[in-house]
C-alpha cells in the first residue's frame, strides 16, 4: 500500500526532466503526510506540468487503501478540487471526482462554465471542413434504412450501396481528423492547456460515436453482402465489427459496470483475511472494470492504427459491388484485411465480459463487505442475487436456476478464450450440451427429460452445491494467472492499455501475419509424364478445330493450369471441375481419338486417388473408430469436476423414445404451460391481480404504483430470481411458435401471421442478447438498481405474451386437441386432457450466424414502424416493441 505508492511515485519522478522539482512532494509522501502532499500539489498544479498531475492522480488512486482525505481543507478553507478548478487542471479534477471529492454547487457551476467557454472557443477555431464533413456524415447516416424495416434481404440489399458509402465517409473522417490526437492542424489558432484537454476528450467521444455508427451500419448490411465478403475478414468476421461498436460506444450514465471488492494486500494480510487472499487478483480485476470507461477511451485511441486497412477494404467492396451486378459472384481484386488492434480490443474486452458474467452467475461474493467501505457507496454483489438452497425447492427457483444454467452454457458456446484453453480438465462441452438440452426442448426427448429433472430437484441441488463451486475455483485460479500475465491493474488506464497491447502483440500474432514456410510441392505426375502432356498439348494447339475453340490466351491458361496440377503447384480439381477442365479436348473424340485419350489419361491418372481394396477400407475405418474411442477415453481421464452435469448430459444423449417426443398436442400444451407460468409467477410476486382486468404494462404499472408497489421493470431489476424464471419461460414459449404458426389451427392468430419476425427477434434477444447494445451493463448487471436496459426491452413483451398471445394459444390448443382426437376416432368430448406439469419448460433452434440472426436492434419493432428508421441504438425507454 504505502510501499507501492512510493515505488510508483519514484518511477514517475525518474522520467521527469527536472526530478528535483518534486523532491518536497516525495518527502511528504515518505513521511505519510498524504493530505499535506495532496493539498500542496493541487494548489500549485499546472496543466502543463504533466508529471505533477500524474503524481497527484497516483496519490488520489491510492486513497482507496491509504488514509487519504480528498476533501481535506487547508488554512484558507480550500480543498484539492477547488485548486483543480482554479488551475483549470482537467485530469486532476477528473481523478478527484472519481475519488468522490465533494464540490459545492457554486464551484460545480464554475467548472461547467469553464468547459462551456472552452468548447465555444474551440468551436470558433475549428476548420470549416471539420464541421461540414461531420454534418454530411450525420445527414447520410440518418437516411439509411434499418434492415428490420425491409421485407426481404433482396430489398435490404438495395441500400447497401449507401451504407458502404457512409462507412467509407466515417472511416475517412476518423483518419483525417483523429488519426493522431496530438495533431491540431484543423484548429486555426493556439489552444490553452485546458482547451487542449477539452478538445482531446471531445475527439475521443467522437471516435467512439462514429465507430459505433459504423458498427450499426455493418449490422444492417444485407445477408448476401456479408456472406460474400466475410472471408476477407478472417480470422475475424462481421460480428467482430459489431462487437467493436458495442465495446467502444459510450455508456449511459447510471449503467456503467462498477464493482468494488476492495484491495487485499498479500504481505499485510491478517489472520482473519488469510482465507480471502486468493481474491487479491480478482480485486484488481474488478478495479479494472471500475475504470472500464477509461480503458475503452484508451482502446478507442488505438483503433486508428486499423482504420487505413479497413478503409481500403470497404472501398474495394464498394468498387466490387459497382462492377458486379451479381451479388453472389466470386469477388475479385479484394485484399484480405488485417485488423490486429480490432482483434485485440474485441478479444480483451469480450474475455473480460466473459469472466464478469461467470463471476456473477457463479456467485463471487464470499466477502461480505468492502475494505474501507466508508469510501464507497457501491455494494458487493447483492445477496439477493444468489439462489439459496430453499429456492431450489420451488418452481420459481427451479426455473430461475435452469435459466442460470442456460446462461452459463451460452457464455461458453462458441467462445475460444484463454480461459477455455488454459484448463483442459474442464468439460466445457458438457456445460454447452446441458444448455442446449434446456434451451431446445422442442427437439428430441429434451422436454420430457427436463420435466423429469424438475421432478427430482436433488440433481439441481448437486449442481448448485458441487459442480458450480468447483468451476468457480478454476475461474479464480485463471484470474490469478491472468493477473500475472498483465501485471494487474493499478489505476492508470493509459499505461495499462499500452501494456495490454504490448503483451497481446507479442503473444497473439495472427497466423496470417507469420512468415510463410515454404513447402515442397507434391507432384501428381512424374516429370516424364508432364513432358508427355506438353508434347500432346502442343500437337493439339496445331489442330484447326482446337484453335477455333480457344483463344491464344485461353489455350495458354489451360496449359498452365494442367501443368500446375501435374506438378502439384495447383490444387487438384474435384470430379466436376476436372470434367470442365477437359471439356475443350472433347472435340478430338472423333477426329483424333488417340490424342484425346493420351491427354485425358494423363490428367485423370494424376487427379484420381489410388484405389484401395475392401479389406484396406475396412481396416482404415476400424483404425478411425479406435482412434475416436481412444480420444474419448483420454478426454474422460483428463476431465475433473462438473460430475452431475456430465452425468446428466450422458443420460440426455441416449436414444430418445418416440413416446417422449413432442407431437402437436404436447407442443401446444407446453407453449400454453410456459405462458401460464409467466402469469402465475407475476401473480405470486404481487404484480398481477386476479380481480383486475388490465391488459397492458402501463395499466398494471399504474395500479402497482397506486398501492405502493414497484413497476414491472423495477421489480425485475431487483428480483433476479423472478426475472430469470420469467425469461426462461418466455424462451420456452417463443421457441415453439416457429412450428405452431404452421398449424392450420393457428391461421386466425394475427401476431403469428404478421409479427412473427419480431417474435423471433425477441426470442433471439432473450437467449443471446445483442453485440451492439450489450457489452457489460445490460445482461450481467440485472441485480443492480442502476441496470435495467434489458428489463426495459423484455418487460412489456412479457405482458403481451400473457394478455395478447395466450388467449389465442389457448384457442389453438383446444382446436389441436379436438382435431387430434378426431383423427384417432375418439370423441373430442371424451378425450382425456393431457396431464402436464405446470413446472415444466420448452425451447427452439436459432437461425443465422452464431445465433444472432436475424440481426435486429430491439426497439425497432411494431406494425407501424417507419420504413426508413434510423439505424441507431434504440431508446429502450420508448414504447417501441417486439410484438404488435
Amino acid at each position: 500500500m504505502h510501499k507501492d505508492l512510493i515505488e510508483e511515485s519514484e518511477q514517475i519522478i525518474k522520467t521527469a526532466i527536472r526530478p528535483q522539482r518534486y523532491q518536497t512532494f516525495l518527502d511528504a509522501l515518505k513521511q505519510q503526510k498524504y493530505d499535506e502532499a495532496l493539498l500542496m500539489g493541487c494548489k500549485y498544479s499546472d496543466p502543463d506540468d504533466s508529471k505533477l498531475t500524474e503524481l497527484l492522480c497516483t496519490l488520489i488512486w491510492h486513497a482507496k487503501t491509504l488514509p487519504i482525505n480528498v476533501n481535506r481543507m487547508d488554512n484558507d478553507k480550500k480543498t484539492p478540487i477547488y485548486y483543480a478548478i482554479i488551475n483549470k487542471n482537467y485530469n486532476l479534477h477528473f481523478a478527484l471526482k472519481k475519488a468522490k471529492a465533494q464540490i459545492s454547487e457554486t464551484y460545480q457551476q464554475v467548472w461547467s462554465l469553464l468547459i462551456s467557454n472552452a468548447l465555444e472557443q474551440i468551436t470558433a477555431m475549428v476548420d470549416a471542413n471539420f464541421k461540414i464533413d461531420a454534418e454530411e456524415i450525420q445527414k447520410h447516416f440518418q437516411k439509411l434504412p434499418h434492415k428490420s424495416a425491409q421485407k426481404s434481404d433482396t430489398e435490404n440489399a438495395t441500400a447497401d450501396k449507401d451504407r458502404l458509402l457512409c462507412i467509407s465517409m466515417i472511416i475517412k473522417y476518423l483518419i483525417t481528423y483523429h488519426h493522431d490526437l496530438s495533431d491540431t492542424s484543423f484548429i486555426n489558432g493556439t489552444l490553452s492547456p485546458f482547451e487542449k484537454d477539452i478538445l482531446y476528450n471531445f475527439r475521443i467521444a467522437q471516435i467512439r460515436t462514429y465507430i459505433n455508427c459504423m458498427s450499426t451500419i455493418v449490422a444492417n448490411l444485407s445477408g448476401s453482402l456479408r456472406k460474400k465478403y466475410v472471408g476477407f475478414l478472417k480470422p475475424l468476421d462481421w460480428i467482430t465489427l459489431e462487437q467493436l461498436g458495442g465495446i467502444i460506444k459510450e455508456k449511459e450514465a447510471g449503467i456503467v459496470f462498477k464493482f468494488n471488492l476492495g484491495t487485499i494486500n498479500l504481505g499485510e494480510a491478517s489472520a482473519e483475511i488469510k482465507p480471502l487472499m486468493k481474491l487479491s487478483a480478482a480485486a484488481k480485476f474488478i478495479e479494472e472494470h471500475s475504470d472500464r470507461e477509461e480503458l475503452v477511451e484508451s482502446a478507442a485511441t488505438s483503433i486508428s492504427a486499423d482504420l487505413p486497412a479497413l478503409y481500403t477494404f470497404f472501398q474495394q467492396v464498394e468498387q466490387d459491388r459497382q462492377r458486379d451486378s451479381d451479388p453472389m459472384a466470386i469477388p475479385t481484386k479484394i485484399d484480405r484485411v488485417k485488423l490486429p488492434i480490432t482483434r485485440i480490443i474485441t478479444r480483451h474486452f469480450n474475455e473480460n465480459k466473459f469472466l464478469v458474467e461467470l463471476l456473477l452467475l457463479l456467485g463471487y461474493n464470499s466477502v461480505n463487505a468492502t475494505i474501507n467501505s466508508e469510501q464507497y457507496n457501491e455494494p458487493l454483489l447483492s445477496q439477493e442475487y444468489h439462489l439459496s438452497h430453499d429456492s431450489l425447492a420451488t418452481p420459481l427457483g427451479q426455473h430461475a436456476f435452469l435459466r442460470k444454467l442456460q446462461r452459463l452454457g451460452e457464455i461458453f458456446t462458441g467462445k475460444n478464450t484463454d480461459f477455455t484453453e488454459f484448463d483442459q480438465t474442464i468439460d466445457y462441452q458438457a456445460v454447452i450440451h446441458l444448455r442446449d438440452f434446456i434451451c431446445h426442448q422442442d427437439e428430441s426427448h429434451n422436454k420430457h427429460f427436463i420435466d423429469e429433472l424438475l421432478q427430482e430437484p436433488s440433481k439441481l441441488q448437486q449442481i448448485y452445491n458441487e459442480d458450480l463451486p468447483g468451476l468457480m475455483e478454476k475461474i479464480s485460479h485463471f484470474i490469478d494467472l491472468r493477473d500475472a500475465r498483465y501485471g494487474g491493474y493499478h489505476g492508470d488506464a493509459v499505461k495499462y492499455w499500452d501494456h495490454v497491447l504490448q503483451i497481446e502483440r507479442a503473444q497473439a500474432t495472427p497466423p496470417e501475419e507469420l512468415d510463410p514456410i515454404a513447402e515442397v510441392p507434391q507432384r501428381r505426375a512424374s516429370v516424364e509424364k508432364e513432358h508427355e502432356f506438353k508434347q500432346a498439348y502442343a500437337q493439339a494447339r496445331t489442330i484447326e478445330t482446337f484453335k477455333n475453340a480457344l483463344s491464344d490466351d485461353e489455350a495458354q491458361k489451360l496449359e498452365q493450369t494442367c501443368c500446375g496440377i501435374l506438378a502439384g503447384t495447383v490444387n487438384a480439381p474435384d470430379t466436376k471441375e476436372r470434367g470442365q477442365l477437359l471439356k475443350p479436348f472433347a472435340i478430338f473424340k472423333k477426329t483424333d481419338r488417340s490424342l484425346y485419350e493420351q491427354i485425358v489419361k494423363i490428367m485423370v491418372q494424376a487427379t484420381t486417388r489410388p484405389s484401395t481394396t475392401e479389406e484396406e477400407r475396412v481396416e482404415a475405418r476400424k483404425k478411425l473408430v479406435e482412434a475416436a474411442k481412444q480420444r474419448l477415453i483420454d478426454k474422460e481421464n483428463r476431465l475433473t469436476g462438473l460430475t452431475t452435469i456430465r452425468a446428466l448430459v450422458a443420460q440426455m444423449k441416449q436414444t430418445p423414445e418416440r413416446q417422449h417426443q413432442l407431437n402437436p398436442v404436447k407442443r401446444i400444451a407446453a407453449t400454453v404451460e410456459a405462458a401460464n407460468n409467466i402469469k402465475r409467477f407475476l401473480i405470486q410476486a404481487g404484480y398481477l391481480n386476479h380481480d383486475l382486468s388490465h391488459t397492458t404494462m402501463d395499466a398494471w404499472d399504474k395500479y402497482n404504483q397506486g398501492v405502493n408497489q414497484k413497476d414491472l421493470v423495477s421489480l425485475l431489476q431487483e428480483n433476479h430470481v423472478l426475472n430469470d424464471a420469467l425469461e426462461y419461460n418466455a424462451g420456452q414459449l417463443l421457441q415453439h411458435l416457429e412450428t405452431i404458426r404452421g398449424y392450420k389451427e393457428a391461421d386466425f392468430c394475427q401476431p403469428l401471421k404478421h409479427d412473427y419476425e419480431a417474435i423471433r427477434s425477441l426470442r433471439n434477444y432473450i437467449e443471446h442478447g445483442h453485440p451492439l447494445i450489450e457489452s457489460y451493463d445490460d445482461k450481467v448487471n440485472t441485480h443492480l438498481s442502476c441496470a435495467g436496459q434489458r428489463q426495459k426491452i423484455i418487460a412489456p413483451e412479457l405482458i403481451k405474451l400473457i394478455f395478447v398471445l395466450l388467449p389465442d394459444l389457448q384457442k389453438i390448443k383446444t382446436e389441436v386437441e379436438r382435431n387430434e382426437a378426431i383423427k384417432r376416432g375418439v370423441s373430442p368430448d371424451l378425450q382425456p386432457k393431457p396431464v402436464m406439469s405446470i413446472d415444466a419448460p420448452t425451447h427452439l433452434n436459432l437461425t443465422g450466424t452464431g445465433g444472432l440472426a436475424p440481426l435486429v436492434m430491439p426497439g425497432f419493432f411494431g406494425r407501424n414502424r417507419s420504413r426508413t428508421t434510423t439505424p441507431t441504438t434504440p431508446d429502450v425507454s420508448s414504447s417501441s416493441s417486439f410484438i404488435l
